[in-house]
């Protein structure tokens, strides 16, 4: 990996490379207000640790090989990451810690393709409030081959949490039917769509004597659920050779129209942070 700091006054270069002997160098020009330490490696993987005394560098990492890249800052008083950024032999990422971003070229063609929010790192939790869940119905009957439902959850609070934390459990009862599947036709986190990012799994849950359609995200992209942001899940239930289901009898069942809807179970890191079940 390539790597220049640059501000108004200095440029300072980083070089990571093999040498004939398959080791791992870094060559870099000392600088009173900067400076980079080798840490070690972890399962052969190199750390470096870049110190800088003022907010006023950009950086700018060229890769050296395929590899995915965890980019960790701190400013002293908060910590931040962007985890798991793929990269390719060139592909280079231009680094922003005053904006907390990093926006990537991954051909090195420069054009900027995708673009990267850094993280806070201190854990943030859901509390009571911190969020609203609402959902509809897609459908009038009753008696149908598929539940189809929209659920929205809405961040009311000042914080930032990593949508890959959270998991959505939906609750009905599958009426004896088998080899169901679950469908996502569209997610949204803040409008950006994020459908594949999203894993459906059904099971019986015999705490919550229901069948759960539970919904987890693997986001490499779009992670954060920021201040004021609004996530969309639209999926459908039916099983492989479209049984009815009879919908009166499913405990997260909404009317036609959004409304809140605290039947349906939001868990992060693992906790129940929102909904119950009479």
């Amino acid at each position: 990996m390539n790597l220049t700091a640059f501000n108004d006054n200095e440029e300072n270069k980083l070089i990571l490379a093999k040498d004939s002997n398959n080791e791992w160098t870094g060559i870099y020009k000392d600088s009173e207000n900067f400076y980079v330490d080798r840490m070690g490696s972890i399962d052969e993987q190199e750390l470096y640790v870049c110190t800088f005394f003022e907010n006023n560098y950009s950086f700018k990492l060229e890769s050296l090989e395929k590899q995915n890249v965890d980019i960790v800052f701190s400013n002293g008083s908060s910590s931040y990451v962007i985890p798991n950024i793929p990269v390719d032999i060139g592909s280079v990422l231009y680094v922003d810690t005053e904006n907390l971003t990093v926006k990537a070229d991954y051909s090195n063609s420069g054009n900027i393709d995708s673009s990267y929010n850094f993280k806070d790192i201190n854990e943030s939790t859901i509390e009571a409030g911190d969020i609203s869940v609402s959902s509809m119905n897609c459908f009038s009957d009753t008696i149908t081959n598929t539940i189809s439902a929209r659920i929205k959850i809405d961040n009311l609070t000042e914080k930032d949490f990593d949508i890959n934390d959270l998991e959505i459990k939906y609750l009905y009862n599958n009426d004896g039917n088998k080899n169901e599947v679950f469908e996502c036709d569209w997610a949204g986190n803040n409008h950006y769509t994020i459908t594949n990012s999203v894993n459906g799994n059904i099971e019986f849950d015999e705490n919550l004597n229901n069948s759960v359609a539970s919904i987890k995200f693997n986001s490499e992209q779009y992670v954060d659920f920021s201040t004021n942001g609004v996530i969309e899940i639209h999926f459908r239930i039916h099983t492989a050779d479209w049984q009815n289901y009879d919908l009166s009898n499913d405990y997260s069942l909404n009317d036609q129209f959004y409304s809140e809807n605290e039947r349906i179970l939001i868990y992060y890191k693992g906790e129940l942070v929102y909904g119950a079940v009479s």
